[in-house]
C-alpha cells in the first residue's frame, strides 16, 4: 500500500481578513514560496457577513507573484468554509520560479464579510 504524505512547508497561521462590498480583492497576504514545488494553498474557516443573517459559505481566492500578476493555473479558486485541507493552488507554467506568492481574497457575494483564512506558500506532495 502506498502512503501519500501532504506537508505543507512555511504555513501561516489563521489570519482574520475583511472582504469590502462588491467583491474588490483584498491586499496580498505573502507566504515564503520553495520554487522546488508548483503547489501553494489556501483554506477558509470561517466567513460571515458584517451584519445580518449569515448565509456565506465561500470566499475566492487567487494567488500573485511580486508584479501582480495571477500565477495560479485557474484565475480563481473558491474556498469552502469549513474545511480540512487546503485548496491546493497549482502554479501555472512558466511561473514556478517564484520565491514569495500573494494570497488575495473576495467575498463570494457583493456583501461585506469577515472570514477567517490560512495559507501557505509551499505544499509538499
Amino acid at each position: 500500500m502506498l502512503a501519500v504524505t501532504f506537508i505543507p512547508v512555511f504555513a501561516e497561521g489563521y489570519t482574520t481578513i475583511y472582504l469590502a462590498a462588491n467583491q474588490y480583492w483584498s491586499k496580498g497576504y505573502g507566504a515564503a514560496h520553495n520554487t522546488n514545488y508548483y503547489l501553494c494553498g489556501a483554506k477558509c474557516h470561517s466567513v460571515a457577513p458584517y451584519s445580518g443573517v449569515d448565509l456565506f459559505r465561500r470566499v475566492q481566492c487567487k494567488v500573485a507573484n511580486t508584479y501582480g500578476e495571477t500565477i495560479g493555473d485557474e484565475a480563481v479558486y473558491t474556498l469552502v468554509e469549513g474545511a480540512t485541507d487546503f485548496t491546493e493552488i497549482k502554479s501555472k507554467d512558466g511561473k514556478l520560479n517564484t520565491p514569495t506568492v500573494y494570497f488575495h481574497f473576495r467575498g463570494n457575494s457583493p456583501e461585506q464579510a469577515v472570514a477567517v483564512v490560512s495559507y501557505t506558500g509551499t505544499i509538499v506532495k
